[in-house]
């Protein structure tokens, strides 16, 4: 619960997390509308974190998120005009977490590198 792990100990909570949605997504239970895998990262630091994009409601993700012990979710919200979102991190299990910034709308993160290489992580339910 925001503390690093293993690349093997996220490996299997993601392929769990993708069970639980999948499953979800096929039954209509806890208001979600889709899912796909995402990612976060910071080159300066030099990490990248594995996730997934739902669409849902609020409470579901919360309910969610408190399950697989998340630290902190993103919110969403596109801005007037069309071309940046706003992006709300949401304290789950871990407080002290909350910031908004805008985020831009582009195809690829400028020297993004590996990070971002979407062939690293395959389709929204893990396949490469």
């Amino acid at each position: 619960m925001g503390q690093p792990q293993s690349e093997e100990a996220n490996a299997k909570v993601m392929e769990e997390l993708a069970a639980e949605l999948a499953e979800r997504l096929a039954t209509g239970e806890g208001k979600l509308r889709e899912y796909w895998r995402s990612f976060g990262f910071n080159l300066k630091e030099g990490w990248r974190e594995d996730g997934f994009t739902v669409i849902a409601e609020e409470a579901y993700v919360m309910a969610l998120a408190r399950r697989f012990r998340q630290g902190a979710i993103f919110q969403f919200q596109r801005l007037p005009g069309g071309a940046a979102f706003r992006r709300n991190t949401v304290p789950v299990c871990l407080p002290n977490t909350d910031a908004a910034v805008s985020v831009a709308v582009c195809e690829r993160p400028l020297d993004a590198g590996a990070y971002a290489d979407p062939h690293s992580w395959g389709d929204r339910h893990g396949k490469p």
